[in-house]
């Protein structure tokens, strides 16, 4: 069986992809991706080869695979169309759309192995956990979830070479790693808290591969002699001080190349910073969200005090590493007022940048649900994905009116550069009410540029020709 990847943003390194493809390889399926464009996947179809065309569909692009599968079986009505990813998950009513031949609730590297036999036997699809089905009559089989796989060292390693177009170099020079799935907190504007959720009782958030599995996938990236650069996308990298402990000493050992992760607030102990910064990491990344504590408790279900953040702070820059914060504006029921307060906060933590966007509820969420409830968006989801953005830095939520919705724009793109220069923040107070947010856009793309660049990671030639080229194709 052949499965085809169509992929919209190919710079994004889709880890769940890779490994589902390493997994079908194995088993001697033909797999790869390449973009999403009809006529490059109808070129592909052309030669009449049994194809599963899977769509790893995040929210944001849920709307354009669908017009991407409709155009497919315009033209090849018997290609099989199967959505799976964060999307599907949460909200399985996309099993009615037209087009979609099935979609994949949960992980889908055991699903998509049992479909692709099915197919390869020319079996009409059926009983397989964590598929729902559409059949040729119209009915829709749905299937339970299957079993949590427990044990992440029996899959393979990620596959880099599954891009067939589209291919970036940015997946050998600055390479996404994942270590773990799930996450153990419960913030109510998190994926993970709804996966949570789903597989209550299966523990989905204590898994983890072992470091020698870790360091297998990073030795064989930097095989190819690329390698400069390491970005580790577990939501919290710091969970277990013992594997934290371990991964340090084979990484500085094995690899020797400098990366950033992921914290929380409650796990920044000394002694874990001390060994990362050890095995080679230069940048952290830890969750503000907003400078509130009562609205990140009682809104977002993160109960940390300002008074922790300023401790963990400390920790992380004594052991030299530089800082990234992550902070959320645009939240129901505050206003401008409450986001000049996170930016304030932030202007004393002194992070090295100071990332910012507006909530953007996604299905399966508690924010979601109670956006719902409020009134806040469409309870039509088509709806609410017509007007969403792909970006952070646009609001999905309205905000109450035209002055309002210019702040918080406004506020936005200027945000980061105030953080680092907080004397300014008494002439943002009145450039927020000016009709120049195309002007301030710049000022946010430069600054993030060079704060990325020159702070958060220590970019070589090589890289920074590999990251504009990146930043022009997202442009356009």
């Amino acid at each position: 069986m052949r499965v085809v990847f169509p992929i919209l943003d190919t710079d994004t390194q889709y880890t769940g992809a890779m490994t589902i493809s390493s997994v079908l390889k194995k088993a001697g399926h033909e797999v790869f991706g390449i973009e999403a464009v009809a006529e490059t996947v109808c070129d592909v179809l052309a030669d009449g080869t049994p194809t599963i065309i899977a769509f790893s569909t995040p929210t944001a692009f849920v709307l354009s695979y669908l017009e991407l599968a409709a155009q497919i079986k315009a033209r090849y009505p018997d290609t099989f169309c199967l959505f799976g990813g964060w999307h599907p998950t949460y909200a399985p009513d996309l099993i009615e759309e037209a087009g979609v031949d099935a979609i994949c609730i949960g992980e889908g590297e055991m699903a998509l192995l049992e479909l692709c036999g099915q197919l390869d036997r020319k079996e009409a699809p059926a009983g397989i956990g964590n598929l729902w089905i559409k059949h040729a009559n119209g009915s829709i089989e749905k299937n339970p979830r299957g079993a949590l796989l427990q044990d992440l060292d029996t899959l393979p390693l990620p596959d880099r070479t599954f891009m067939k177009s589209g291919q970036p170099e940015y997946y050998y020079i600055i390479a996404s790693v994942v270590t773990q799935r799930s996450c153990p907190f419960n913030c109510t504007f998190c994926v993970n808290n709804a996966f949570n959720r789903l597989y209550k009782g299966e523990n989905p958030h204590k898994r983890r591969r072992s470091v020698d599995h870790v360091i297998a996938e990073l030795k064989e990236i930097k095989s190819h002699g690329k390698l400069e650069f390491v970005k580790f996308e577990d939501s919290i990298f710091t969970l277990h001080p013992e594997w934290i402990k371990e991964f340090s000493e084979k990484y500085a050992r094995d690899i020797g190349v400098p990366f950033t992760c992921f914290v929380r607030a409650e796990t920044t102990s000394e002694e874990m910073m001390a060994d990362i910064k050890r095995a080679g990491c230069v940048s952290v990344a830890i969750g503000v969200e907003v400078g509130d504590e009562k609205v990140r408790s009682e809104i977002f279900n993160k109960h940390i005090t300002n008074a922790k953040l300023f401790e963990a702070v400390r920790i992380i820059k004594e052991a030299g590493l530089k800082i990234r914060t992550h902070n959320i504006i645009g939240i129901p029921g505050q206003d401008i007022q409450t986001d000049i307060g996170t930016l304030e906060l932030n202007a004393k933590l002194k992070p090295d940048y100071a990332a910012v966007g507006f909530l953007q509820p996604y299905p399966g969420t508690e924010v979601y649900d109670d956006c719902i409830q409020k009134g806040l968006i469409s309870s039509d989801l088509r709806e609410y994905l017509a007007n969403m953005p792909t970006s952070y830095i646009e609001p999905a939520l309205a905000l109450p009116n035209a002055k309002a919705t210019l702040q918080a724009r406004n506020l936005q793109r200027l945000f980061a550069f105030t953080v680092n220069f907080p004397w300014l923040l008494p002439l943002v107070k009145r450039m927020i009410n000016w009709p120049l947010t195309g002007l301030y856009r710049f000022v946010y793309g430069g600054w993030k540029s060079y704060a990325y660049f020159f702070k958060i990671w220590p970019v070589s030639l090589k890289q920074l020709v590999v990251l504009v080229r990146r930043a022009k194709r997202m442009a356009s």
